[in-house]
């Protein structure tokens, strides 16, 4: 059944071509016929076709451009190549947050318990970070940025006429990051930036944002992928508990492609 459809497939872009144009049935040894067809159509001119199947791709061309086709499509069905991306972070941020809740219980026989809980970090310094990733061309790659943060807690609880206290170092997680896809050209690199993120609204639910772009250079040359730039300031307050928190991070992106 698909050598018939291959058949007819064969025979419809026969009774369209010209007596100018060859129809050729190019089989892909390492790329997907997806990957190439969209860099092959732009060059074919108004009455020229390409289309694939099983594999091969379908080519009707006229016979002075058959030769050209071909050379290009055999430089882009090759194996992908394995790459490493080195990727430089700069930046500076400093940031407050402090806070305090407290919980307790009165009873009629004048017995008390109260727990009082502190929370509080300070930062203010310069990062400089680089990490190296193994990639594959054509397929993403994860790059994470960002800082694990510790703050110091103190659990202090009152009985009576008692106080105890309680320190401990926690940590909290302030990655982010994104997926990279690198393609070859030569020595020029093209590389698709994939983000994803997920934000909380006011509501409760929610939101799903997703963003592409492209950015291009030479190998082994650095490449600034954009600034990460956050100001946050929130106060909460009740009748026992308080947190305050202020925070700025102002972050450089840099990659350079390299073949492994």
């Amino acid at each position: 059944m698909k050598k018939y459809g291959l058949f007819l497939v064969l025979l419809v872009l026969s009774t369209v071509a010209s007596a100018r144009q060859v129809i050729e049935l190019i089989p892909l040894q390492s790329q997907l016929p997806q990957d190439i067809i969209p860099v092959i159509r732009p060059l074919l001119g108004a009455d020229s076709a390409i289309n694939s199947m099983h594999n091969q791709l379908i080519l009707k061309v006229e016979e002075s451009q058959l030769e050209e086709i071909r050379q290009l499509i055999r430089q882009l069905d090759r194996p992908p190549q394995r790459l490493l991306i080195e990727v430089s972070l700069e930046g500076s941020g400093q940031g407050r947050q402090s806070g305090y809740g407290v919980k307790g219980r009165i009873n009629t026989e004048g017995n008390s318990r109260a727990n009082v809980r502190i929370k509080e970090y300070r930062t203010r310094d310069r990062y400089d970070s680089s990490q190296t990733i193994q990639a594959t061309e054509g397929y993403p790659a994860r790059i994470n940025y960002g800082r694990i943060i510790p703050y110091q807690e103190y659990d202090i609880e009152v009985r009576g006429n008692r106080l105890s206290q309680r320190q401990y170092t926690s940590f909290r997680d302030a990655t982010s990051g994104f997926y990279v896809i690198p393609r070859l050209n030569g020595n020029q690199v093209s590389l698709e930036i994939q983000q994803h993120r997920n934000r909380y609204r006011p509501d409760g639910s929610m939101a799903v944002q997703d963003a592409s772009t492209f950015v291009r250079g030479q190998l082994g040359e650095w490449i600034r992928l954009g600034g990460v730039g956050q100001t946050t300031h929130r106060h909460r307050q009740g009748i026992v508990h308080r947190s305050t928190r202020n925070s700025n991070d102002d972050q450089q992106i840099y990659v350079r492609v390299t073949r492994n």
